[in-house]
């Protein structure tokens, strides 16, 4: 193994399980979640699914869930650049995974802040970089900051029930404990 973390490495036989995560999870948003709006926003869920990856398997398999999550957005919105959020989620999961892997190695439970904290960073920067492709305004600064906040309360609010659907979907089992080698 080349890292710490439940899942070291990008296996053959994960990548199914992977899809099936991000199709359960556009269906999800797609079908239920993307309707509640709160100052114009809703949670997004992909961003949250490569969150809970992240923190569940490590920054391999995040960074992968978060590009596989970010290219199903990418094909399923409209008016956006292919593959922008799958970069950002790329990013998204690797980072989550970094700081799970190196500040939490071991740990049951993940504090809430740090979901918070990566659906920040995720909106901010695909929001910055939309902002930059099209052009800043002084409404497109309003609605990323209040889209920011908001994307961060739902998605912090909505981690205890996507932690074991990513779980189930992913095949992590509960009682395998982090794997500590480098």
């Amino acid at each position: 193994m080349n890292g710490p973390g439940r899942y070291a490495e990008v296996r053959p036989q994960v990548l199914s399980r992977i899809a099936l995560l991000v199709v359960t999870g556009l269906v999800a948003h797609v079908a239920i979640l993307h309707r509640p709006r709160f100052l114009g926003a809703s949670p997004d869920t992909m961003l949250l699914v490569t969150i809970v990856a992240a923190l569940e398997t490590g920054s391999q398999l995040g960074a992968a869930v978060g590009f596989a999550s970010g290219m199903g957005m990418d094909l399923v919105s409209t008016g956006t650049p292919l593959g922008l959020r799958a970069l950002v989620f790329t990013i998204v999961g690797w980072g989550v995974g970094y700081v799970r892997d190196h500040a939490f190695p071991g740990a049951e439970r993940v504090p809430f802040a740090l979901v918070a904290l990566a659906s920040i960073a995720g909106t901010a920067l695909y929001g910055g970089s939309l902002m930059l492709a099209r052009g800043v305004t002084t409404a497109s600064l309003d609605h990323l900051s209040r889209t920011v906040g908001v994307v961060a309360v739902m998605n912090a609010v909505l981690s205890p029930i996507a932690r074991p659907a990513v779980r189930r979907l992913l095949g992590v089992n509960w009682n395998d404990p982090v794997d500590r080698r480098v």
